[in-house]
């Protein structure tokens, strides 16, 4: 299953809907940190993109809708399967991660 496809070298607007185990929304008002990567294989260290906290526009706080924008630049890698990982902090000793997730980026059609 592809949770996130995108096109090589598009600009893409990708949202995100935190929640708890409950699937409720999670107030992000308070969020000390946000990061976003995308690597070839989850067991990378190194990502191929990696957002940071000032990437990313919280759309709506209480409804836990936060938002990161990816330019040409991070979608212009090889066609295939990568892994995406989502973390954010919501104070100094309480930091979640995403499940992580499939992204396929697909070749343009020149």
């Amino acid at each position: 299953m592809v949770d996130l496809e995108l096109k090589q070298s598009e600009h893409k607007t990708v949202q995100f809907t935190i929640t708890d185990s409950s699937a409720d929304a999670v107030d992000v008002s308070g969020a000390t940190s946000i990061t976003f990567n995308i690597k070839k294989r989850k067991s990378d260290t190194a990502a191929l993109v990696a957002k940071t906290a000032t990437d990313f526009t919280v759309t709506s706080a209480t409804a836990g809708v936060i938002t990161v924008d990816l330019n040409s630049t991070d979608t212009n890698q090889t066609a295939g399967k990568y892994t995406g990982e989502l973390t954010i902090g919501l104070s100094s000793t309480h930091i979640d991660k995403s499940d992580d997730f499939s992204i396929d980026i697909i070749k343009k059609v020149s």
